[in-house]
């Protein structure tokens, strides 16, 4: 054993520093017992000289590679269609394509999957006319527009036919005749935006019916004139009725006669200056200075809370009350007897004043 170690050393010391190369030492001679850890490193291996085979199963993880370094073509096959999605275990999983019309959904679980257009998606299919609008769920649904507007198939909207009433048009539109249906007839012309209508319209042999005011300038007639409402509302009249100048403080409702000026006052049965009667105001003065009235000269008046007469009683001017109607003729000396009219109903009379003036003795 002493000569061994002696030969050992004395081997070892006279060998020089990288005396002894690769062609000096037997093929297979150096095996793992003669290096020492670590000593062989990166530049001591030859390319390509670590294959698959003598790498251990799952020893090479994300620390033994750098980004970007796996690319498409080493990762494994997807079929046509798939996608690679995070699963419900939080692991990498392969979803295969989905039928034909079929959408990506995502769950309240954040899973994503395949469903059928009509469970949440938006189908291609829609009713010829119909549009996609938000339902109270949130959903696009297919409805067909209705009330005041139509749709084509091919996106014009229109305005739907008999829908438009006077209160849809903007009281500032300027509608031109052209516009309406309007035509020209027989003594009616059309001029711009003007509608014309000539003397002779009002001379046929046909009737003709209003319900606005005829002006003219004067009126003539081989027949006879039908006032056909005998039952007026209340405060109004069926009659003839002119325009004349009131004094201020005239009410609609009150008998009235001709001032020493011309002018319209209340009539009242305790002074001749006062009388007689001419007519009923149908508009009233409280301006505070003159103003026009309307005033029934003859014909029906109805005032439902100023009558109370007896049907077929004579009425008569008040001579207690300006203005005012009494169903019993005055009785006090001084006073002026002028019968008015006659009570048709309790709140209708027939307005005829007698212009005779009886002074009561």
């Amino acid at each position: 054993m002493s000569i061994e170690l002696i030969k050992t050393a004395h081997i070892a010391s006279s060998v020089g520093a990288d005396s002894i190369d690769g062609d000096a030492i037997a093929d297979d001679a150096i095996d793992s017992e003669h290096y020492t850890d670590g000593s062989i490193d990166t530049a001591h291996l030859a390319a390509d000289a670590v294959d698959g085979t003598k790498i251990a199963d799952n020893a090479i993880d994300s620390e033994h590679y750098t980004d970007n370094s796996v690319d498409a073509a080493h990762l494994f096959d997807l079929a046509r269609g798939s996608l690679l999605i995070g699963n419900g275990s939080a692991a990498t999983a392969e979803l295969t394509v989905g039928s034909d019309n079929y959408v990506l959904t995502v769950d309240s679980s954040g899973d994503i999957g395949w469903e059928a257009a009509a469970a949440g998606g938006i189908s291609t299919t829609l009713t010829d006319g119909n549009i996609l609008v938000g339902n109270g769920s949130n959903v696009a649904t297919s409805v067909n527009p209705s009330g005041d507007v139509d749709i084509a198939n091919d996106g014009t909207f229109s305005i739907a036919s008999a829908v438009i009433v006077n209160a849809d048009v903007n009281a500032s539109a300027a509608i031109d005749v052209s516009k309406t249906a309007l035509t020209a007839g027989t003594n009616i012309s059309l001029s711009t935006n003007t509608l014309n209508v000539d003397d002779a319209f009002l001379v046929n042999d046909g009737s003709d019916t209003t319900t606005g005011t005829i002006t003219a300038a004067g009126f003539t007639t081989s027949g006879y004139i039908t006032l056909s409402d005998d039952t007026p509302a209340d405060d109004t009249a069926t009659g003839i009725i002119v325009t004349m100048t009131a004094l201020t403080g005239l009410a609609v409702g009150e008998l009235v006669h001709i001032d020493a000026n011309g002018k319209l006052d209340q009539a009242h049965a305790d002074a001749i200056a006062d009388m007689p009667a001419i007519g009923i105001a149908l508009t009233a003065n409280s301006s505070g200075s003159d103003a026009e009235v309307n005033v029934l000269l003859l014909g029906i008046y109805r005032d439902d809370s100023q009558f109370n007469f007896t049907p077929g009683a004579p009425i008569y001017v008040s001579d207690t009350t300006e203005g005012d109607f009494i169903e019993t003729a005055p009785s006090s000396d001084g006073d002026f007897v002028q019968r008015v009219g006659v009570a048709i109903t309790a709140d209708i009379i027939y307005f005829n004043p007698s212009l005779d003036v009886i002074e009561h003795a």
